[in-house]
């Protein structure tokens, strides 16, 4: 019984971290999103830090210092993606690195969270990882964790081929929208599962501790 007191006001922590916009450009956390949260909760879930919400099509990121999530300029022009909407909450694992040693891109791992309903920018929320799809972009290992919101309807699946069977034709979205959202033809090379998605989290966390 205690244990599910704990669990419950971490979970109540977790979605209540405070934020505040600088302006319409930006905004910053009470902590670091980087390096002030686990990338693992005690329950063995992981923390998603919500970058760009369900249904929208504006390019936020996180800072190279992880104080703060802001627009991202292209030329000097706000970044919006000439494609459809997200279709899914979508954000990173914090205190992990994709190594620039091992073909990544030297940012945190990027992480889709199915829900079903849109999470907002700067959330911090508890997700079940079921699987990954994997990718690269102009050569660069760009992997994305695909993941499930606890106590959210998605929770039931518990793999990718519960997924796949519970909502048809999801991984074809996902995957299709990585292919296409840029513009230019993007390299996946389809789906694996939890198991391979978790050891390329822990190769993440390994070498952000190794780093920092």
């Amino acid at each position: 019984f205690k244990i599910l007191i704990i669990l419950f006001i971490q979970t109540i922590n977790v979605y209540s971290h405070e934020i505040e916009y600088t302006n319409s450009f930006q905004l910053n956390g009470k902590i670091n999103f980087l390096h002030e949260i686990e990338a693992v909760n005690e329950d063995g879930n992981f923390n998603a830090v919500i970058e760009i919400p369900a249904g929208t099509n504006e390019k936020w990121e996180v800072s190279k210092d992880g104080t703060s999530i802001a627009l991202e300029l292209k030329n000097g022009v706000p970044r919006i993606i000439n494609y459809l909407g997200y279709p899914f909450n979508y954000g990173f694992i914090p205190k992990t690195i994709v190594s620039i040693d091992d073909g990544g891109d030297g940012d945190a791992i990027d992480v889709v969270v199915l829900s079903q309903k849109k999470l907002k920018k700067g959330m911090i929320v508890p997700v079940k990882v079921i699987g990954m799809l994997l990718m690269k972009d102009k050569g660069k290992i760009d992997n994305k964790i695909i993941s499930v919101l606890v106590d959210s309807k998605f929770e039931k699946s518990n793999s990718i081929k519960k997924l796949d069977k519970l909502y048809p034709g999801i991984l074809e979205i996902i995957n299709m929208w990585f292919e296409n959202y840029k513009g230019i033809k993007i390299v996946t090379s389809g789906f694996v599962g939890k198991k391979d998605a978790k050891e390329f989290l822990m190769k993440g966390q390994s070498f952000y501790e190794k780093n920092n």
